[in-house]
């Protein structure tokens, strides 16, 4: 996981301090002190917002008329994580998103970074279970719970998932196929609008099916999920999936 932070040369201070503390919590930043001698500036800057995870415009006086910062924003404009410093006016293309306010002196750096490791390291033990049987939602959060201590939560349909991804990404989610009449998405169509997300890259999708088979596993994992789980569930096969799921994502952080 990566952070590209865009700034003016004038808050270089600023900026290495929103560096560190994301480096302390082992999350990598590229900044242009990053930059080895010799390396097309450009090209090395488009490479990297490209392949990082969320951009951090630090909006300044001077880095509003920066045409760099801009043009570094714009290119990260879908994936932005900005920091206004005191009443610093944003530029109209970007003045819609929310702004972490920090104060002149960099005060409030902390509560910014506190929300940046929350969005870049989802809690390591948290997975959210969207199915729309209770019965299964149940077993399924008392084995997450129970046999593997994890922290669960259900919910009954794709959207409702959504609003909780938004506020609280797991690092795991559990996705039934089918949802029936209750759902106009179904499970396949979730998991691709799931990996749509560059914020949830690393996050983890088992898919549970009443199928099974090759052709299941095709389409499941075509559809973006890491793994599968056919009903009705054998708790021992399942949490060996669970376990192995949570390999994949710790070696990929």
């Amino acid at each position: 996981m990566s952070v590209f932070i865009s700034y003016s040369s004038q808050d270089r201070t600023i900026a290495g301090q929103i560096a560190a503390s994301l480096a302390h919590h082992r999350i990598t930043v590229w900044w242009d002190r990053s930059l080895s001698p010799g390396i097309a500036y450009m090209d090395k800057i488009v490479d990297e917002i490209a392949q990082s995870r969320y951009v951090v415009p630090i909006w300044t006086p001077s880095s509003v008329a920066s045409k760099w910062v801009f043009a570094e924003a714009l290119l990260g404009r879908h994936k932005l994580l900005p920091v206004r410093i005191g009443a610093t006016e944003i530029p109209q293309e970007f003045a819609n998103l929310h702004h972490h306010a920090v104060g002149p002196k960099g005060e409030n750096i902390q509560e910014f970074v506190d929300h940046a490791v929350r969005l870049l390291m989802p809690l390591a033990n948290y997975v959210l279970v969207v199915d729309d049987d209770p019965i299964t939602r149940r077993l399924v959060t008392k084995i997450l719970i129970d046999d593997l201590g994890l922290e669960a939560q259900s919910v009954d349909t794709p959207e409702a998932a959504l609003d909780v991804v938004s506020s609280k990404p797991p690092a795991l989610i559990i996705v039934d196929e089918d949802f029936g009449n209750l759902s106009s998405t179904q499970g396949t169509d979730f998991i691709k609008l799931l990996r749509k997300r560059e914020s949830l890259s690393e996050m983890q999708i088992i898919s549970l099916t009443s199928m099974s088979g090759a052709p299941t596993e095709s389409r499941l994992l075509e559809a973006g999920a890491d793994d599968f789980v056919s009903k009705p569930i054998d708790r021992t096969s399942f949490v060996s999936r669970v376990r192995k799921s949570w390999g994949r994502r710790l070696s990929a952080m």
